[in-house]
């Protein structure tokens, strides 16, 4: 039976993921090859090194000799690295005075389309200790002098780890902590946003990504993938390779998955995905010293996200008629994405058309559903159904969109009591029809006596009138009388009017708070409910409310945990707003841990309130 056993384990030997070292014209046993970073085409490789007379930092670059392809792979291998001299001989250089020392120059950073490249380093022209710079790709082939990156990014301390996204927009990178782990300093991830060509102030990264000691921030060439190292209590020791995907409305990160082909007990950081090599590039202790390795094959969880593009017009129908020429029409673009946790749409994008041209352009994540709104004062507002669920990426055919203008037509008012005009026969209507105008002064119509207050109501054949949805009260001198509307008091508040003591109190049952998937954010519906809350706590001042959080079962338990208290402190701050001493209102998180309902997920994104005594 074993050799049975050995065969059929066999196959998952030989295809399971192997960490390789990449060729020995970039690694060596005697120097550190160290923060790898590859252009998305695969051609451009640029690391830091100790490999000089010096052994101080320099970065190197080296080239991918494409030498055939295997299975859409391609093969090939790395030049010998040349020295980027532009950056190397730009600060302090080595000399007996200073120790044959030089400026800190360290973690290296292509931009996908390898032609701007990002690194740290301690020139004399920075803000503080360690900053960011950029050089960029010249038409020789070389690279520019270092410009720095500047505030509000750099500051007076130190700034370390950049990586900047395809479009160029959002740059990621790290500043230290005062604490360590593993024998290495711990980070802080952040992310600065560029607009209108001016970065922004940066922001953290929320948890799942920051969760105490974090570095070696990477995103990838699709622009939604974040690839870091962390030391986690799930992790095989040092500093390991964690994966996040942003989500499609960008609002949090998800997937969050530690890369165990890559990981190892002492440290492994700097990971990109080159998809035309079909495998991930990363850095880990080597032999000797940290060496550059590669994975033989790249696991399917970490391929990177497809995207759609479409492109298209939208243009105004002159004059509604179908034979003449549409016109170009600055409109107003709104993009719908179906959430499939929550169930929902929810608009993830506003913008206009080009006003010259009509044209927009589109940018889509594939495996997901969306809805495109245009609409422009005076037209029609329409709609598209784009559906990208067994897309696999590439051009998205989109036809323009016509926008129609709109119709109009005058209010009509119908009063009641008109006089009712019947025909007994078609003889007699045509005498009626014919008669002369002055037997019309003979004998005039009796118009039925009107009475003073009659309601009437509008009564219109045609649905493009406008039909008034009230009934109106015509006065003396039939002018409309001004009515004031009765309100009804809602029956929750009635009821809440309704109790007289503790016990009847400590009875109420309050409806459940309900919220979206992944947000603490309350709705106006939410915030309507809580009025109850602030009536009976107003009414008895000696009870509090306990506010008790809840979530599904989607995600990691510590996230979950740390959702449900965000959701319990969100409808806190909101009772204390509203006049609620803090004290009164107690606070608890559950996390996913009591479903009210395990077949709906939404039933279960939840705050309970629970008037009590004391603090139960």
């Amino acid at each position: 039976m074993k050799p049975i056993i050995l065969l059929l384990l066999l196959p998952f030997y030989t295809f399971a993921q192997q960490k390789i070292l990449v060729s020995k014209t970039i690694n060596t046993d005697k120097h550190t090859e160290y923060a790898p970073t590859i252009s998305a085409d695969g051609q451009r490789m640029v690391f830091q090194s100790d490999n000089n007379r010096y052994r101080v930092w320099y970065l190197y670059e080296s080239t991918f000799q494409k030498t055939g392809s295997k299975n859409g792979q391609i093969k090939g291998k790395w030049s010998k690295p040349r020295p980027i001299e532009s950056i190397n001989q730009f600060g302090e250089k080595p000399s007996e005075a200073n120790g044959f020392q030089t400026d800190f120059i360290a973690a290296p950073s292509l931009s996908a389309d390898g032609n701007t490249l990002f690194f740290t380093a301690t020139f004399h022209s920075g803000l503080g200790g360690r900053d960011l710079y950029y050089v960029t790709r010249q038409s020789d082939g070389g690279w520019s002098r270092p410009r720095n990156v500047g505030p509000p990014i750099n500051t007076a301390g130190n700034e370390d780890f950049a990586s900047i996204s395809p479009d160029g927009q959002q740059l990621y990178f790290a500043r230290p902590l005062n604490t360590s782990q593993a024998g290495e300093g711990c980070y802080q991830l952040y992310v600065a946003k560029k607009i209108s060509g001016h970065w922004q102030t940066p922001l953290k990264l929320p948890n799942p990504i920051n969760t105490g000691c974090e570095k070696c921030v990477r995103v990838q060439a699709d622009g939604v993938t974040l690839l870091f190292s962390s030391v986690r209590q799930d992790g095989t020791g040092g500093f390991d390779l964690y994966k996040a995907v942003l989500s499609v409305n960008g609002r949090y990160w998800e997937s969050i998955k530690a890369i165990k082909e890559a990981n190892s007990t002492q440290f492994d950081k700097f990971a990109t995905v080159v998809e035309p090599h079909n495998t991930v590039y990363f850095n880990s202790q080597g032999r000797k010293s940290p060496n550059i390795f590669k994975l033989s094959s790249l696991p399917d969880y970490l391929r990177l996200q497809k995207f759609a593009e479409a492109s298209a017009k939208v243009l105004a129908q002159k004059n509604g008629e179908k034979n003449t020429s549409n016109t170009p029409l600055a409109a107003n673009l709104k993009l719908y994405w179906y959430n499939p946790y929550s169930g929902e749409s929810e608009v993830i994008r506003r913008w206009k058309s080009n006003a010259q041209t009509g044209s927009f352009a589109l940018r889509l994540r594939t495996k997901h559903q969306y809805r495109l709104e245009a609409s422009a004062e005076g037209y029609q507002s329409t709609q598209v159904a784009i559906d990208l669920r067994q897309s696999n990426g590439g051009g998205y055919p989109l036809a323009d969109i016509v926008l129609l203008p709109k119709t109009t037509s005058k209010p009509v008012l119908a009063l009641n009591n008109a006089p009712k005009t019947t025909t007994s026969s078609p003889k007699k209507a045509t005498q009626q029809k014919t008669q002369p105008k002055r037997e019309h002064k003979r004998q005039p119509k009796r118009q039925p006596k009107r009475q003073k207050g009659n309601k009437v109501k509008a009564t219109l054949p045609n649905p493009a009138v406008y039909r008034p949805s009230k009934q109106i009260a015509i006065g003396k001198n039939r002018q409309i009388k001004k009515t004031t509307p009765v309100v009804a008091e809602p029956k929750a508040i009635k009821a809440i009017k309704d109790i007289q003591n503790i016990p009847q109190a400590l009875a109420w049952r309050f409806p459940r708070i309900g919220f979206a998937y992944k947000s603490f954010a309350l709705t106006n519906g939410n915030k309507m409910t809580l009025k109850n809350a602030v009536l009976l706590l107003q009414k008895f001042p000696k009870l509090k409310l306990r506010i008790s959080g809840y979530t599904d079962d989607l995600g990691t338990p510590e996230v979950n945990q740390r959702l449900s208290l965000e959701r319990a402190k969100a409808v806190q701050q909101h009772l204390i707003q509203q006049g609620i001493a803090p004290a009164r209102l107690v606070i608890k998180g559950y996390g996913e841990t009591k479903p009210l309902n395990k077949e709906n997920r939404a039933a279960n994104r939840r705050v309970e309130l629970q008037l009590i005594e004391g603090d139960e």
